[in-house]
């Protein structure tokens, strides 16, 4: 790299780890490093689905990060998970409980046994069973010490990092300082006493909070991470997503935020990044609608199940299936889009009348309930509250024709949402959007990023590629 990028200032607010015995990252001479990102691993409770990889695939993982190791001399090694890590907002027991995380205030006491019960789901899960990520996590510095020996290399893998960074389904941590404690503990193998004051206090730098805090207490998850010597600038990215996001109104001192403003860390810093750890529309997607929606959806397929006709039980098999894989759809409206697919191919075979009947009941049973939440029109944009009150007053005269009826037109307002996601709200982030991406700002450039990565959206974008075309403007592939 150029002087230009090694010796470039700070942007504005951005803060930088820099930890005692770790290398510079800007030092010409610093030592072999690798640096590992995963984003959106979302290890739930399992209990309405799952969108994690298998145990067997994390093994290949973790063999290959401890191969490469080994083989490339790696002497500093950073494991970046980028938000949406642990998922608290996936879990029947919000449903089975009748309390939701946008309750957190009105029944702490609910809302705090609840999140406690869904870590220990998690844990179970993905710590205590053989062969879960973060057993493997946990295991991976002895594994290493071992590989040291065997291969008899003493320069390899000194010093790891590993760091977790704050996304939209793992923001429930921050409500519960125990909860947080917990996740550093139980699912990192943190020990807190170890965690060094470098750590605390770029952590309390980027909160806006004291440097000093309690060697006890569990630091909050970092919001971005970057290092200008992988060149990399890492952040979740819920901060381009309206549905995943508060706006903020300017009070008492403290920098007011929308989502037309974009990346402001000073906004956010000064609201100790209320507009991320929050409850927020999308809180009600997937912990309310769809979480609820698969809780009972499943209640009512055991009371079929036990009836014992075949044809019932093996089409139930289908849908535990499809149902397990609601969340993956994106945006998440598809979701229901499927199921009223499913109801329609019921519907036309004929067959399997109870089950036709529960997913549909339960598909409207639940879509009444996310929309009588005042907190679901109230957090959502404008239009998008004043289209779902429309299409609800519409619907409760539609009811009245029966189920499918009331399907359909469902099936309309989605098709219609579609249609204008895809005319005005595309996810496809156009070249003057990714220019106010902050790795392809000047100051960032001018510090040394140039790959952007970020989860949630799921985009990796790194700047100048040497592309013979186009040549009339730079490059953001």
């Amino acid at each position: 790299m150029s002087d230009d990028l090694t010796k470039g200032t700070l942007p504005e607010h951005y803060y930088e780890l820099r930890q005692n015995g770790f290398s510079d990252p800007r030092d010409e001479n610093r030592p072999n490093r690798l640096c590992i990102c995963f984003s959106d691993v979302h290890f739930t409770d399992g209990t309405v689905g799952k969108q994690s990889a298998e145990k067997d695939s994390w093994a290949v993982v973790f063999d290959r990060i401890k191969s490469m190791c080994v083989n490339d001399a790696i002497e500093e090694l950073f494991i970046i998970l980028d938000g949406d890590v642990a998922d608290m907002l996936r879990s029947e027991l919000w449903a089975k409980k009748g309390i939701y995380p946008w309750e957190r205030k009105e029944k702490p006491e609910e809302f705090r046994q609840t999140l406690g019960e869904i870590m220990q789901g998690i844990i179970a899960k993905h710590r205590d069973t053989p062969g879960g990520f973060f057993s493997r996590l946990r295991r991976l510095p002895s594994d290493l010490e071992e590989g040291k020996r065997i291969n008899n290399k003493k320069n390899y893998v000194k010093r790891i990092q590993v760091l977790v960074l704050l996304g939209n389904h793992d923001k429930e941590l921050l409500a519960d300082p125990d909860m947080l404690m917990t996740f550093y503990k139980e699912c990192l193998g943190e020990n807190m006493g170890l965690l060094t004051p470098e750590y605390r206090e770029w952590i309390g730098k980027m909160y806006g909070k004291p440097a000093e805090a309690a060697a006890n207490e569990a630091p909050e998850l970092p919001f971005y991470w970057g290092d200008p010597g992988f060149r990399l600038f890492v952040t979740h990215g819920q901060w381009r997503d309206k549905e995943n996001s508060r706006a903020i109104e300017p009070v008492a001192g403290k920098l007011g935020w929308k989502i037309g403003d974009g990346w402001r860390l000073d906004a956010w810093q000064s609201n100790s990044y209320a507009p991320f750890r929050e409850p927020c529309f999308g809180d009600t997607v997937a912990a309310g609608l769809l979480s609820g929606f698969i809780y009972r959806t499943r209640e009512r397929f055991g009371e079929i199940e036990k009836k014992g006709i075949q044809a019932d039980i093996k089409e139930i098999s289908r849908l535990e299936i499809v149902i397990a894989e609601l969340d993956l759809y994106r945006p998440n409206y598809l979701a229901v889009e499927r199921i009223i697919r499913e109801s329609r191919r019921l519907r036309l075979g004929n067959q399997s009348v109870e089950v036709l009947n529960a997913i549909e009941s339960e598909l409207i049973h639940s879509l009444e309930l996310w929309l009588d939440w005042p907190f679901t029109l109230k957090n959502a944009s404008f239009l998008l509250s004043w289209g779902l009150r429309i299409a609800y007053a519409i619907a409760r005269l539609i009811e009245k024709l029966g189920n499918g009826a009331l399907l359909r037109f469902i099936a309309i307002v989605l098709w219609g949402k579609k249609w204008w996601d895809k005319l005005f709200n595309s996810n496809t982030p156009s070249f003057g959007d990714m220019q106010t991406f902050p790795t392809f700002t000047t100051p960032y450039r001018k510090f040394g990023f140039r790959i952007h990565g970020e989860g949630h959206t799921h985009i990796a974008l790194e700047a100048d590629l040497k592309f013979d075309s186009p040549t009339d403007r730079k490059t953001y592939t």
